[in-house]
């Protein structure tokens, strides 16, 4: 509806918006205000401790920044024209009515996926700008300076060549000339050939040379980095959502409400669809069900702890880390070691 509003607003330039706009606008707030007083009525104090918690605090300040956009919109239509820089505030307030699109994340694993891989390669793009800054500044610096000492044998240059006072004319024209270099803004060679025709062909080695470091160097160790960070944010939403899946499950199993899972409480809910997905993310079939439940019963007692069993299927979960392998090494040592002590006769070959 905000979309709407804004290009009938911008195709009408000077008009007053129509009522209906703000008709549906009141009867959304109304919804989207009785659905999270419903939910705090529900919930009650477990709405802001329960695992979704940062989205009920996010929805809250969603609704209640509509809430108050519709209350001071509505207190300054009564009253006049109001302050006009107060005005123009509630209208930003608006805008931020958009984020209500953020609450799609919960629903769509890969969308989520997607955004918490961009916001987790965030600070490699913050040491990014500042690596990329350093060579700009330093190349840049070179530049100028020798745009300089050409200027004191030609003091018409910037007249005779204007490319060099656009480019070059001082130090933050030329930070951005040379970061528009590289990023496809400016041609290099648009920006190379006043340098070359003014100052002398040997500075085309030079910047040659930031060009390539810069494209071929280290744009790629960023991408690699900035892909590295990508897909282990990936695979820890990934195991984030796996572990909620499997509580929620098992709280269902654990029909005694005990903390413990016996194999024939877990056998009732095999059939049902919610276990057989949860087995296909884990990468088993259902019928190593038992097979499963056993290895991880190392007591032989019948009944496994929730968590116990959440940590075994989530440690089996993917192949075999270093840790793994070493400790099976250990226990097949210390099993023969043991084997050597008791008959002490037996010989290995």
């Amino acid at each position: 509806m905000m979309g709407i509003q804004a290009d009938w607003m911008v195709t009408h330039i000077g008009q007053q918006a129509p009522v209906w706009f703000d008709v549906f606008e009141y009867i959304f707030a109304v919804v989207f205000t009785w659905e999270l007083v419903m939910r705090i009525l529900v919930y009650n104090i477990k709405f802001f401790r329960m695992p979704d918690w940062k989205w009920n605090i996010f929805d809250s300040v969603v609704v209640g920044l509509q809430v108050f956009d519709i209350i001071t919109t509505l207190a300054i239509g009564t009253g006049g024209n109001g302050n006009l820089n107060f005005m123009r505030l509630v209208r930003l307030l608006r805008l931020l009515r958009i984020l209500r699109l953020m609450r799609v994340l919960r629903f769509v694993q890969e969308l989520r996926s997607m955004v918490m891989s961009i916001a987790a390669s965030l600070k490699s793009l913050m040491w990014t700008i500042i690596l990329l800054a350093f060579l700009m500044y330093g190349v840049g610096v070179c530049l100028i300076q020798m745009v300089a000492d050409k200027g004191l044998d030609e003091p018409r240059i910037f007249e005779i060549a204007p490319d060099i006072k656009t480019y070059y004319g001082s130090l933050v024209e030329a930070l951005v000339s040379l970061f528009a270099g590289i990023t496809g803004g400016i041609d290099w060679n648009d920006l190379l050939e006043p340098l070359e025709n003014q100052i002398g062909p040997w500075l085309a080695a030079l910047f040659v040379l930031y060009i390539a470091f810069a494209v071929l160097a280290m744009m790629n160790v960023v991408t690699g980095i900035f892909v590295e960070s990508a897909l282990q944010s990936t695979r820890a939403d990934e195991e984030k959502e796996v572990r909620q899946q499997l509580q929620e499950l098992f709280k269902h199993v654990d029909a005694s409400r005990d903390g413990f899972v016996c194999w024939e409480d877990a056998k009732r809910h095999l059939e049902k669809p919610d276990m057989m997905r949860c087995f296909e993310s884990l990468g088993f079939n259902i019928s190593e069900a038992y097979g499963l439940f056993k290895l991880l019963d190392t007591e032989q007692s019948g009944n496994i702890e929730c968590e116990e069993l959440l940590e075994g299927c989530l440690r089996l979960r993917g192949p075999a880390n270093a840790i793994d392998v070493a400790t099976l090494q250990w226990l097949w040592q210390q099993f023969f070691l043991g084997i050597l002590h008791e008959f002490p006769l037996v010989k290995f070959v």
